[in-house]
């Protein structure tokens, strides 16, 4: 079963991939909403891990996209904020528009694993 990870931060994206094979996920990353959207066009995920503030098509946007297109993936938002957005403010509208959970950064391997376990409890068995 593979995870999406979304965020323009390499580093954050490695991290969190390798937290996510702790959990027994493949980890498939997009440095953005725009690619994140792609990767879904090509085979849609149960859980996706998706940073709030990014270029080209930040995590707000894509929520709304997702939940659209494919409304029972399980979105986990994650943030550490910025100069002018507030980590919280950010993740409390990622919330507002459907995210099913939220990751506060700097997170730990503790926090990422069980976010993603209670989510992925939640989410609906893969198509066979």
């Amino acid at each position: 079963m593979r995870a999406l990870i979304v965020d323009d931060d390499a580093f954050v994206r490695e991290v969190a991939g390798l937290y996510v094979q702790g959990t027994g996920l493949i980890p498939v990353e997009a440095a953005d909403g725009i690619e994140a959207i792609d990767a879904f066009e090509r085979k849609p995920f149960r859980i996706v891990l998706l940073d709030m503030l990014m270029p080209n098509r930040d995590g707000l946007e894509t929520i709304v996209e997702l939940r659209k297109r494919w409304p029972s993936t399980r979105i986990i938002a994650m943030s550490g904020g910025s100069r002018f957005v507030r980590k919280f403010e950010a993740l409390d509208w990622a919330v507002g528009l459907g995210a099913d959970a939220i990751l506060p950064k700097p997170f730990s391997p503790l926090d990422l694993s069980a976010a993603v376990e209670a989510q992925l409890k939640l989410a609906p068995p893969p198509i066979v």
